[in-house]
């Protein structure tokens, strides 16, 4: 996992900066498992500058990059066990 910081630093550059400027410091070090996770997490957003709406779009787009970002990640997976499981069945057939 990685912490809120981290995280936000993946968000474009404008866009993170702002996050950043908008966490408490201590919240910053805290860990969290997605971008939009640790975004919705970090701040209140509607105390921010920019205000919630800002963030909820923001929020919203990176939700759906998470999600895909998952899904492609789990799609992989199950890729390299379906090959796998292949090279094992090539293998047993063999001997």
């Amino acid at each position: 996992m990685k912490t809120i910081k981290e995280l936000l630093n993946e968000l474009p550059e404008q866009i993170a900066s702002k996050a950043i400027f908008n966490t408490p410091i201590d919240v910053l070090e805290l860990h969290h498992i997605s971008s939009s996770g640790a975004l919705i997490s970090a701040f209140i957003w509607r105390e921010s500058v920019e205000g919630e709406n800002y963030w909820e779009t923001i929020y919203n787009k990176q939700k759906l990059i998470d999600e895909m970002n998952e899904f492609n990640e789990n799609h992989h997976e199950e890729q390299q066990w379906e090959a796998d499981q292949e090279k094992n069945n090539l293998t047993n057939f063999e001997d």
